[in-house]
């Protein structure tokens, strides 16, 4: 290899790379720990562009929706579209929770007071299962007379229990406090930064752009972008199509059991809808909590309930999210089933919530790539 200035200056770079290498290994987990510092600091940045991203879906419908008209409008109309919409997604996310809060929250005091009234036919009922477990096996009790218990050392196990536990049941109840508190600020602080994203988006997207292009090669930053749009297209048309098959699907099964005559209708109704969200499990969690609260009013109802839900999800399953959802994500079925797994596996519920688009984006740059390496090798027609 030649010593020219340009390879002198590569050589140099793997050399500082190497070295930076080597120390952030020595050091690991003091450099786990800075990132965990580092990303502590702009969890409500990230929070605030999630919150961004899902409430864009809605703004998008009202400026090229409802007020198209004002888009290309010089005056007070074109300048005011913005808050305006901003305002009315804001009103509409705040309706949304309020239904789903009145709805959810009277039907479970009713359920709650009802588990209550019932309690005391419950134990009853033990006491007579119990009674009967009793006389048809024969259970003598007179030798539990001779049973020879040391209470001191029951106390004394008690006392250094409760000595000894307390101050780490007390310090966890304070970290949970405290997590819990911290949760809620940054959730305000994110929810603040997504109103200043949505405000300037635009401005914001065209700095981003500016400043690929200007640190970075033309066509690396041209590759990035244009994954970037494949994804924002991918995740909005899924976020979009995600709500509006929760919506149907939540609105279909009111519909069903008002007229079959279950209990709990909205309650359900809503839980379904909510959880519809989760792909693919989100429904069976909602069917199982559903059957749950009907089997402690009538268990025949309950198993009516399951076969009409499944039926019901054959529908979803069959004629709703494809049209709905699998259009706007491309992703065929067993991508979907695979994304929510190893998405859920490793990240939790937000690895099932976000596994499929990322699989889905994934999955249209890997059939891209694939398309364009089999026409240049003019294998495209035979393949």
């Amino acid at each position: 290899m030649e010593l020219n200035v340009k390879n002198i200056k590569k050589i140099l770079f793997i050399v500082a790379v190497s070295i930076v290498l080597f120390i952030v290994l020595q050091r690991i987990d003091a450099v786990l720990a800075l990132i965990g510092g580092l990303f502590g600091l702009i969890t409500p940045l990230l929070i605030g562009l999630g919150i961004a991203f899902v409430m864009n879906t809605l703004l998008n419908f009202w400026e090229k929706r409802v007020f198209k008209r004002w888009e290309n409008d010089a005056g007070l109309l074109g300048k005011i579209k913005r808050p305006v919409c901003l305002l009315l997604t804001i009103l509409a996310i705040a309706l949304i929770a309020f239904f789903v809060l009145f709805a959810v929250i009277p039907e479970l005091i009713n359920t709650l007071r009802m588990l209550s009234d019932r309690l005391p036919g419950f134990l009853e009922d033990m006491r007579i299962w119990l009674l009967g477990m009793i006389e048809y096996y024969n259970v003598d009790f007179s030798s539990l007379s001779a049973l020879n218990v040391n209470w001191s050392e029951v106390g004394s196990f008690l006392f250094d229990f409760f000595q000894n536990g307390a101050p780490n049941i007390v310090s966890g109840t304070v970290t949970a406090a405290t997590a819990v508190v911290v949760g809620i600020v940054n959730f305000f602080l994110g929810f603040v930064f997504a109103l200043y994203i949505l405000s300037q988006k635009e401005k914001l997207a065209r700095g981003i752009c500016r400043t690929m292009y200007a640190y970075l090669p033309e066509s690396f930053a041209s590759s990035t972008l244009s994954v970037a749009r494949l994804a924002n297209r991918i995740f909005s048309g899924f976020i979009g199509g995600q709500f509006l098959e929760a919506v149907i699907l939540g609105s279909l099964c009111f519909i069903g059991m008002s007229i079959f005559g279950f209990p709990y209708a909205p309650m359900i109704s809503v839980l379904v809808g909510c959880l519809a969200l989760i792909p693919i499990f989100g429904a069976f969690i909602a069917v199982a909590i559903g059957a749950y609260l009907i089997l402690l009013v009538n268990p025949m109802q309950a198993l009516w309930f399951l076969v009409f839900f499944l039926i019901l999800q054959q529908i979803e399953g069959n004629l709703i999210y494809p049209r709905v959802v699998g259009n706007s994500v491309g992703l065929p079925t067993l991508w979907v089933l695979f994304a929510v797994l190893v998405g859920g596996g490793l990240f939790g519920i937000l690895g099932i919530l976000l596994g499929v688009p990322t699989c889905s984006v994934i999955y249209t740059l890997l059939k891209q790539s694939v398309t364009t390496r089999l026409k240049e090798k003019c294998l495209d027609k035979r393949i």
